[in-house]
């Protein structure tokens, strides 16, 4: 409505009542002046001062024209917009000639959401001044958002053709493009109106979001950065700075403008839950949780932040909040494909697999050309045992789009041949694998290596195994000086002393066992044996006693804090985790925990739960590690990349577990070698189930048979027979190992 203050200042229309016959033309030369002063108190932004004279001269002149239209632009400004309407029509009323009473009626009706009743307005406007340049901006705007681009790109360009210095014009033609992902054409646009208009904060602003949504995250801070200083109280600047820089990886940076922008606006859930986001890429899940819940006040029917406070929980292990939370992000958003893909993982992680399907299937509804979801619903089906389904899963997709995951799941699940089709379009997909996004060009190493290793051609097996895990270690965080030190200090701290002297006072429940070691050590093989016992209840994977090591000292690492736990600490340590761990229905007389970082917590274990049994599963060193080195790993196990690093890895690994065999009572402690298992399976059933303290039952032998969910990347291998094919397979890559038996000493 600037336009229309500068029509009046221009003194083109400053007396319409001297037309008027009557008394009013007597009063007419009183009004000039009042109107030339309220003008100049509106334009300064004394809006009081303003309102007081145009009143003034409506106690003189009830029907001036111009006094009632601008005391509804007034209205407008001050955001009441039924009274700014009214006003506007009782102008109009008096002179219904005027343009601009017709444009400026239609902002105060798309400001009230009546979108077309605002774009007739426009119209009107435009019938008596065809070439308004403001009405068509305005008119582009209004059918911007009433979903007809193409009307609104002509009105943006009508308005340019007439005024193509019209700074405003260009930004908003530049808006109506990047909505249609024309950015390009929207970056041009905002350039344009920067030329025209140097300091022209909100086209800065509109420009860095163009510029980071094609990822140029250097020129889009740059830009942002500009707006900021022609307008440096802008919130929505802020965020998009933030948001430019948490992409960038500049999460404390981010932060900060976060926080800028919520000083400046306290009452922002867009700010609010974009710090929450920040706040959880740094790991601060708490100060997450907090942010995504002050959005939610703000805003409860916040789909995103629902979404993303559930991703929080499941990293907090919270994953029954996790599931209420994603659930109640659903109920505002059915169709949010990535909710229903998270809420799928959650239920997964709670071994829920029938739900986790469905959640997937449903994320396929609304975005069916997801990998990651067609990737991670062939992952519960193979968990399930529905391997049949899950190949299918793999060749739907791969039918309609190639994807290195897929082809990495669909690899886990059947043995290639040399004329295999599937082997020959990843081939094909791998020879212009530069194109490949990162993640697809690593899936797709790992899935090539696999299938030549299936066809016995241990070279091109290795060259392709070499190159993915090249790839994937550039991605990871590993420090190896950090991780290695950890494993040092453990021992040191875990003294015989110590064990001695904090000993027997935890939780003395038998309930739990223990599963731990090194990844593809046979782990899952001894879980599965274990689980296909009656009395036993298989929980895999569980987090439970990670999580609570990691809470229980906070702010601290568990190693500084462990030496001071007393007696009753650490029996409500066992008890916590006993509860944590019990499944629905009847309480089983066993309870198997197969986290194998737990070996890390081997002697914390014994001290709160010194009933529990740890068992130790072992492998040969070599083929163990050519196994991990053979895998890409949906999280952890950095060190697992570099030969030299998992060489360096395993054996300090190995003197850990030395330790701990030291000073854990034997009852407690037993180690059970895979190449045993293989070689004579009754025998080293029959020791498992007497360390458990299990009477012995023919179904763990026929552990294949058992119906349960495994989710590790052997999964398809326990519901086979045991089978010696993969005991002294490093033999096959003896001269392509050479960093990683010299770390071995073999």
């Amino acid at each position: 409505m600037i336009s229309t203050l500068r029509r009046i200042a221009d003194h083109r229309r400053l007396a319409p009542a001297e037309t008027r016959g009557g008394p009013v033309r007597v009063a007419a030369t009183g009004v000039r002046p009042l109107l030339t002063e309220a003008l100049r108190h509106h334009q300064a932004g004394r809006l009081d001062q303003a309102e007081r004279l145009y009143r003034q001269i409506l106690q003189i002149d009830s029907r001036h024209s111009d006094a009632l239209h601008l005391l509804g632009v007034l209205a407008y400004q001050l955001g009441r917009n039924e009274i700014a309407a009214h006003l506007i029509l009782q102008a109009i009323a008096q002179n219904g000639r005027e343009p601009s009473f017709y444009s400026d009626l239609g902002n105060v009706l798309k400001k009230q959401g009546k979108l077309a009743e605002a774009i007739t307005a426009y119209r009107r406007a435009l019938t008596l001044r065809p070439k308004y340049a403001e009405a068509l901006n305005n008119l582009g705007i209004a059918l911007g958002e009433q979903g007809n681009p193409a009307e609104a790109v002509a009105a943006f360009e009508r308005a340019l053709a007439l005024r193509p210095d019209y700074a405003e014009a260009h930004n908003n033609l530049g808006n109506c493009l990047r909505a249609q992902d024309q950015l390009d054409q929207a970056i041009l646009c905002y350039r344009r109106a920067l030329k025209h208009r140097p300091n022209y904060a909100a086209a800065y602003d509109n420009l860095g979001v163009a510029l980071a949504a094609q990822n140029r995250l250097d020129e889009a801070t740059a830009s942002f950065r500009q707006a900021l200083s022609h307008g440096p109280g802008s919130a929505e600047t802020h965020n998009n700075l933030g948001l430019a820089l948490a992409k960038q990886g500049k999460l404390d940076e981010a932060v900060a403008s976060y926080h800028r922008a919520l000083a400046a606006r306290p009452n922002y859930p867009t700010g609010h839950n974009n710090l929450g986001a920040a706040l959880r890429e740094q790991g601060k899940l708490d100060d997450a949780v907090a942010a995504f819940g002050r959005a939610l006040a703000l805003k409860p029917d916040y789909a995103e932040a629902h979404n993303n406070l559930g991703i929080a929980l499941a990293e907090q292990g919270k994953l029954d909040q996790a599931v209420t939370v994603y659930r109640r992000a659903l109920e505002h958003r059915p169709d949010h494909a990535e909710t229903h893909y998270n809420l799928g993982n959650a239920l997964a992680d709670l071994n829920r697999l029938d739900e986790a399907v469905a959640s997937y299937r449903l994320s396929l509804q609304y975005r069916p050309d997801c990998a990651d979801t067609i990737s991670n619903l062939a992952n519960a089906m193979k968990y399930q045992g529905k391997l049949d389904d899950a190949v299918a899963s793999c060749e739907l997709v791969l039918a309609q789009r190639p994807h290195g995951a897929v082809f990495l799941n669909l690899s886990e699940l059947k043995r290639f041949t040399p004329d295999d089709p599937h082997l020959a379009a990843m081939e094909e997909m791998a020879r212009d694998q530069e194109q490949l996004p990162a993640d697809s060009r690593i899936a797709l190493q790992f899935a090539l290596g696999k299938a030549y290793d299936d066809c016995d051609d241990p070279a091109r097996a290795f060259a392709h195994f070499s190159q993915g895990n090249a790839l994937k270690r550039h991605e990871v965080p590993y420090d190896e000086a950090v991780t290695l030190g950890i494993i040092d200090r453990t021992r040191r701290i875990f003294s015989a002393e110590m064990m001695a002297a904090k000993g027997g006072q935890g939780d003395p429940s038998p309930q739990p066992i223990f599963i731990i070691g090194m990844p593809r050590s046979g782990s899952t093989l001894v879980e599965q044996i274990l689980a296909s016992h009656p009395q036993v209840f298989g929980a895999g994977e569980s987090r439970e006693f990670h999580h609570l090591v990691n809470n229980f000292a906070p702010g601290q690492h568990y190693l500084d804090a462990v030496t001071e736990l007393s007696g009753p600490q650490l029996r409500e340590f066992g008890e916590l985790y006993l509860a944590r761990m019990r499944p629905a229905g009847p309480a089983p007389a066993r309870i198997t925990d197969k986290l194998l970082i737990n070996y890390l917590y081997a002697g914390l274990i014994h001290l709160a739960l010194p009933g529990a049994r740890i068992i130790h599963t072992r492998r040969d060193p070599a083929d163990t590690c050519l196994s991990c080195f053979s895998k890409i790993f949906s999280t952890g196990q950095y060190y697992s990349y570099d030969l030299g690093e998992l060489g360096r890895y395993y054996r300090a690994y190995q003197g850990l577990m030395d330790h701990w065999r030291s000073v854990l009572p034997a009852q407690t402690f037993i180690e059970v070698d895979y190449e045993a298992v293989v070689a004579d399976p009754e025998t080293q059933v029959r020791r498992l189930l007497a360390h458990c303290g299990l009477d012995w039952d023919p179904a763990c032998l026929a552990f294949h048979q058992t119906e349960r969910a495994v989710r590790t990347a052997s999964a398809v291998q326990v519901r086979q027979q045991i089978y010696r094919r993969s005991i002294g397979r490093w033999r096959n890559y003896e001269p392509f190992l050479g960093p990683l038996l010299r770390e071995l000493a073999l």
